[in-house]
């Protein structure tokens, strides 16, 4: 009986705490707005891996976009102290 619970409790244990370390990026999938965002030092990565961590993220305040052509926000609602 033992091991028959410890199988799914292991997977659940697996699966949480893979939720919890995804939840630590925010996805940025056009690649001309994540290398913005990594030449300003708000990405980790020398890479365009379609993620930036939302640790560098959360304190932005500002993001002039205006110089660049950037077709997809997505992501954007994760700069949570973004004001302009």
């Amino acid at each position: 009986m033992k091991k028959i619970l410890l199988k799914p409790i292991l997977f659940l244990a697996i699966s949480l705490f893979s939720m919890g370390a995804n939840a630590q990026y925010t996805a940025i999938p056009d690649p001309v707005f994540e290398n913005v965002l990594r030449i300003w030092g708000y990405d980790d990565s020398n890479t365009n891996d379609g993620q930036v961590p939302n640790k560098l993220i959360n304190t932005v305040e500002s993001l002039d976009l205006r110089a660049v052509v950037i077709t997809n926000l997505s992501g954007i609602k994760s700069f949570t102290s973004l004001k302009t």
